[in-house]
């Protein structure tokens, strides 16, 4: 599916057409490049859209010069409503969105939107990911709001705002800025593309009749005269015999959890959800809830009704979760209403006292004392720390000093993800960056990297070891097998004498060949003997080493062990962002981890030995060493093995709380 629309498509809107309930309906409908087509040719037109109405339409936007000239356009306070929808939360946190809500709040300052809004927003973008031309216009901002807790905040970008190229991109998005609507609309492409977008699915087309063939529908004429020019237009799909629209509509009980991560979005909310099976549904739901399309979300939640009758918390359980991601995103009346409709007091009690807090509700201080009392007559400390985060969203300061108390030795993957919400409430508070828990943290991490070191020294030693005990091995195995060979070679010989009387000569032959059968018997014998010993040095060398391996496994990965258990084949289903990982390790470790990837897809036992399962994690997320210093993560569910990242040893605890 095009991120950007053609010309055609906009010199093709009727007025009839280009109606701004035209626009919701697109936005209704995911359509986000039909919406855009329709707010250009109403500009064209010399007619007006309201920047209410285009703000519904940026966060779905995921091309950068598509969203700036939509934010050109518009009625009304343009400054107030671009730094509102950036304000309200409304642009998931995905790579795929790329710079529009950093240029979005760009455009909102060069308009004169409010200062301390933008300061806030600009702090919170400071830890997100953008490309060049993001950080470019992030440090142009800082500049000009210079404030000095923004500038420490945002320090690392300013080098590339300082250089020759970060200037010219600071050039050219100005005068994109200002750019016409007619002249943007002339750089599209001619025509949108007749066929859907269907990376990642493999396409089957039923067979079609000869060009000269009667007609299959019946008409009587030759196909190439009928409906020939009508099924070149249609979309093949991955069913033979269904175009890409009947696919996409008709035939959700045939799709794969992999299918709906691969579809365009507009094509997933054409989906039947009720058909779906049942992971295919799960991942459907969170990929709305990550899009931040809760109506359709929670839609997805309803359809698990009755799913699993004999798992009672199977649909809260996922109700849960989208309460979670909707109150990431400050959505508190959705994250209420829904719920509401959860009857387990249980699993959303966080939630609840969230809610509870950010309402300011009388019960409120009621439900924080009760649970922090009973956490602390528990001595459970996760219990706190999951506290800590629902207090830290509507009382800052306080929840600073909660989630300060919860830092520990016992629960590393547990302390960037609090350190990480304690900048968030300093962004709150609009205090500087940097809090004194960071002291606390680095001599935590301190501890820990020399418990690593040793340990790390201890593995290379037993890997060194190893090393030269194959090669020992390898030399020996090859050795004997000569001497076997050439005992064969003894043997074949003799056996080949004929047994009559022979002559002196051939007996003294004889002789030589028996003796040298005993000497080569003899230096098999030794060979084999010596491959055993090194064999079993090898084996306690890597037992060793296994050993060694626990204690960090542990302590890092805080991650328990999975039982050994009959693996079934698996389908690998490859993240974007494992994809973009793959090109910023050694070839090495990439070529590695696509053996492992294979091997656990494959249900290999010995793969499997040695995985890990991340704790407190709401949703399985298993881990596996690639090397000494990478990690894969991925899920296993049913018959899909989902690989979510390739990481270092170094970026897994903040990878961990992002999945968390």
């Amino acid at each position: 599916m095009s991120i950007t629309p053609s010309r055609a498509q906009v010199s093709a809107l009727t007025p009839e057409q280009r109606t701004e309930a035209a626009i919701h309906a697109a936005v209704e409908a995911c359509d986000y490049v039909q919406a855009a087509a329709i707010v250009l040719a109403r500009a064209l037109a010399g007619e007006d859209v309201a920047a209410e109405v285009i703000a519904t339409i940026l966060p779905g936007v995921r091309d950068e010069e598509l969203g700036l000239a939509l934010l050109g356009l518009g009625s009304g306070d343009r400054a107030a409503v671009w730094l509102g929808v950036v304000q309200c939360g409304a642009f998931p946190p995905l790579s795929s969105v790329g710079d529009v809500e950093a240029i979005t709040l760009y455009v909102a300052w060069k308009l004169g939107a409010d200062r301390a809004g933008l300061l806030k927003e600009a702090r919170r973008l400071s830890r997100y990911s953008f490309s060049f031309s993001g950080m470019v216009l992030l440090d142009a901002l800082t500049q000009a709001l210079d404030d000095p807790t923004l500038a420490t905040a945002i320090g690392h970008l300013r080098v590339y705002g300082k250089t020759a190229e970060g200037k010219r991109v600071l050039r050219d998005f100005e005068a994109a800025r200002v750019r016409p609507t007619k002249a943007y609309v002339a750089t599209l492409p001619a025509e949108t593309a007749t066929t859907a977008s269907v990376q990642g699915f493999t396409v089957r087309v039923a067979p079609r009749a000869g060009r000269n063939e009667p007609c299959p529908c019946g008409s009587g004429q030759k196909y190439k005269r009928c409906c020939a020019d009508k099924d070149a237009q249609v979309a093949p799909s991955p069913v033979s015999g269904l175009s890409w629209d009947a696919y996409v509509t008709t035939a959700a009980d045939r799709m794969t959890a992999e299918d709906v991560q691969a579809f365009d979005m507009r094509d997933l909310a054409r989906v039947n959800l009720t058909q779906l099976e049942t992971t295919a549904l799960v991942s459907a739901m969170r990929r709305f809830g990550a899009e931040r399309l809760w109506n359709r979300a929670a839609s997805a939640v309803d359809a698990l009704s009755g799913r699993k009758p004999d798992d009672a918390s199977f649909e809260s359980d996922h109700r849960t979760d989208l309460v979670s991601m909707a109150l990431e995103a400050g959505q508190l009346d959705f994250a209420e209403a829904q719920l509401a409709r959860i009857t387990d007091v249980v699993a959303p009690r966080y939630a609840r006292l969230e809610v509870a807090l950010r309402r300011r509700r009388p019960e409120a201080f009621d439900m924080l004392a009760q649970m922090v009392e009973s956490s602390v007559r528990a001595e459970d400390t996760i219990d706190m720390i999951d506290i800590a985060h629902a207090v830290i969203h509507a009382a800052p300061a306080l929840g600073i000093v909660l989630a300060r108390s919860c830092l520990s030795a016992a629960h590393p993957l547990d302390n960037e993800t609090l350190l990480e919400s304690i900048e968030d409430a300093r962004d709150e508070l609009g205090m500087p960056a940097g809090d004194p828990a960071w002291e606390t943290f680095d001599s935590l991490e301190e501890v820990e990297e020399e418990a690593d070191d040793e340990e790390d020294d201890t593995r290379a030693a037993a890997f060194e070891d190893a090393v030269a005990l194959r090669s020992s091995l390898r030399d020996t195995a090859s050795r004997v097998e000569e001497l076997e060979r050439q005992l064969t070679s003894a043997k074949d010989r003799l056996a080949a004498k004929p047994e009559r009387t022979v002559a002196a000569p051939d007996r003294d032959e004889e002789r030589r060949l028996r003796m040298k059968i005993e000497e080569l018997q003899g230096l098999v014998r030794e060979g084999n003997s010596e491959r055993g010993d090194l064999r079993r040095q090898l084996m306690a060398v890597n037992a060793a080493a296994r050993d060694n391996e626990a204690p960090e496994a542990t302590q890092e990965e805080e991650g328990d062990e999975l039982e050994s258990s009959e693996r079934q084949v698996a389908i690998p289903s490859l993240t974007r962002r494992f994809l973009d990982s793959l090109e910023g390790v050694p070839q090495t470790v990439a070529a590695e981890a696509m053996r492992t990837i294979g091997a656990l897809a494959a249900g290999d036992q010995a793969a499997w030995r040695g995985i890990k399962a991340a704790r407190d994690m709401k949703q399985q997320v298993l881990m596996r060493r690639i090397g000494i210093h990478h990690r894969l993560l991925f899920r296993a569910e049913a018959r899909t093995l989902e690989v979510l990242d390739l990481i270092t040893r170094e970026n897994l605890l903040t990878t961990l709380k992002r999945l968390r």
